[in-house]
């Protein structure tokens, strides 16, 4: 009786030992070398665009020049002027009618009626690899680069790195757009003023 008094007790004890000992293996710190935890990235505080409005007044306090055109389904046009390293921008930006999603569409260039065989093959390669595609908008025969499917409830700092990354995309595939760039080969494949528009297009 003595015998089983005694080792009960140290029975517990080992149990218990052996449950700590568990414990601190199954809750010891991950994430890299030295038992630091991973470092997070900081969260987007900056206030949404809300409206037109809204993106207006942001896109002024950034000192872009910002000009408004109601459109005939009761939607809004912004015509923005961006002026970034030595280039001069111009960014349309129209609403759907409801004013809730936008675009980004950057015209480029001058008017040309047609683009050489070459130049489309080039344009339609660099569509699989960026963000957007560049078009050939027929109301006013002018190439464009254009990004869909964006938000009013997109963040002001998320638009002005979407806002960055387009105009990249427009800066990096000058040489693609650039019609004067291009050998028009064959008889009359473009027609009309070929160039880098220096005033309200992009240079």
């Amino acid at each position: 009786m003595m015998r089983l008094t005694f080792s009960l007790p140290v029975a517990i004890v080992l149990l218990a030992c052996g449950t700590a000992v568990v414990n601190a293996q199954t809750t010891s710190p991950t994430g890299p070398a030295g038992g630091q935890p991973a470092a997070q990235p900081a969260a987007d505080q900056s206030p949404r665009l809300g409206s037109p409005e809204n993106l207006v007044a942001y896109l002024q306090r950034l000192g872009h020049t910002v000009q408004t055109q109601t459109r005939q389904d009761g939607g809004i046009a912004l015509f923005v002027a961006i002026r970034q390293n030595d280039w001069t921008y111009t960014v349309e930006i129209p609403f759907n009618a409801n004013r809730s999603d936008f675009s980004l569409i950057c015209p480029l260039g001058s008017p040309a009626s047609q683009l050489s065989p070459a130049q489309m093959l080039a344009l339609l390669k660099a569509n699989a690899r960026i963000r957007g595609y560049f078009l050939f908008r027929e109301s006013d025969q002018r190439l464009c680069l254009e990004d869909d499917d964006y938000s009013v409830r997109i963040t002001e700092a998320g638009f002005r790195s979407c806002l960055d990354r387009f105009l990249q995309a427009v800066h990096d595939n000058h040489n693609i757009w650039d019609t004067t760039r291009w050998p028009l080969a064959g008889p009359a494949l473009a027609t009309g003023a070929n160039g880098v528009n220096t005033g309200s297009a992009i240079r």
